[in-house]
């Protein structure tokens, strides 16, 4: 389709989908829209038709805001206030996710303090999960690359730095 589409946005008329397939639907580059949205009462009262201004693609706000000034993370609609000993480690993984390569090494985290990298992500995981995220979702947004270290689950182009 992206090769049809020549550069331009691509639009997919669907029903209502979970969030987190209308998600990997927009990072795979295509805009949705819930079909009942896009209908209009047709001219000759017999059906409906497609109001074409309802197709124009709506950017999504930001997956991931991060304000530096109050070690606040944002992220699906949720808020964590995180502590100063613990903020740095997210701001090397947020560093890392900005940058060509987005893996943060055990040894890159743990420059930040005398701990252990595993030790300091699970306590990053943990305040996710304090302020209401579950297990899983600590664990996407936190993700371990196996040898290699941990990396964020969000990509750059939907993460936004406030100072």
């Amino acid at each position: 389709m992206r090769q049809a589409a020549q550069g331009s946005d691509i639009t997919i008329l669907a029903p209502e989908l979970p969030a987190e397939t209308a998600r990997r639907h927009y990072d795979a580059g295509f805009h949705l829209i819930e079909t009942l949205e896009v209908l209009k009462p047709a001219s000759n009262v017999l059906g409906a038709a497609i109001d074409d201004a309802a197709l124009v693609p709506v950017p999504l706000a930001p997956a991931l805001r991060v304000r530096r000034a109050t070690a606040e993370v944002q992220w699906d609609g949720r808020s964590v206030i995180l502590s100063r000993q613990i903020f740095p480690v997210f701001e090397r993984l947020l560093e890392k996710a900005l940058s060509r390569d987005q893996v943060a090494s055990g040894s890159y985290l743990e420059g930040t303090t005398v701990r252990e990298a595993k030790d300091l992500i699970r306590e990053l995981r943990d305040a996710f999960k304090a302020a209401g995220f579950t297990d899983g979702e600590s664990k996407a947004l936190i993700t371990t690359v196996r040898n290699r270290g941990y990396r964020l689950g969000v990509p750059a182009s939907e993460i936004v730095v406030d100072a």
